[in-house]
């Protein structure tokens, strides 16, 4: 009898084991074009009120979805169960979660790179000072979709302002590139004419009997 009951108990736990490890049904497979960062965007914890669950709420509409289950009550601990893609809003699909569980899922921020458009880039082509004067391009770098963007100079031009010398008489190019979150670039040349200004002699030095 008590062999029985053993044997009965295992089971139960065995079965319960099973059911506290969800399984990813669908949304296993991103597109090729897909592109994700590797860092944090949103997260959540929850216990779940159902056995099959559309994981990734927090998450942005196109997403990697990193499901964990809580090992203790903090979820210090825990273990990994499988990564989803939230794809244009659609969710990954698990099933097999344990009511008296808690878990944990990590969204990592995704962009399809065929519709990600390349940002642009405002600022004059030419522009045109006198030594000794300042030069402001006053660029900037949009994106349509809002990525974050970086805007770089090289060339003649380091940084937005400089103060030219009565050395930089001349035609000279400088380029602008700008780069949003995901790499995509585009980039500007911009030709700056510095006009010669005809300096007063100076007297070096006097000197007589």
């Amino acid at each position: 009898m008590k062999k029985m009951i053993l044997v009965s108990l295992l089971i139960i736990i065995t079965a319960s084991l099973v059911l506290a490890t969800p399984v990813l049904e669908t949304g296993k497979i991103a597109p090729e074009s897909f592109k994700c960062h590797d860092y944090q965007a949103a997260e959540k914890y929850f216990y779940p009120d159902s056995t099959q669950i559309r994981v990734g709420l927090v998450c942005s509409k196109d997403a990697k979805v990193v499901l964990y289950e809580c090992l203790d009550s903090s979820c210090e601990n825990k273990d990994l169960v499988d990564t989803g893609y939230k794809i244009d809003g659609k969710f990954p699909f698990f099933t097999g979660f344990f009511a008296s569980l808690r878990y944990y899922y990590q969204c990592l921020e995704c962009t399809d790179m065929n519709l990600n458009s390349a940002p642009e880039i405002i600022s004059r082509n030419q522009i045109s000072a006198r030594e000794g004067q300042s030069i402001n391009l006053n660029a900037q770098c949009t994106d349509k979709e809002g990525d974050e963007t970086t805007l770089t100079y090289s060339g003649w031009l380091e940084s937005n302002m400089k103060t030219t010398t009565y050395t930089d008489a001349g035609e000279h190019e400088a380029t602008l590139t700008c780069t949003d979150e995901w790499d995509q670039q585009t980039s500007r040349q911009i030709k700056i004419s510095i006009i010669d200004v005809n300096r007063p002699p100076q007297i070096i030095s006097v000197t007589g009997n």
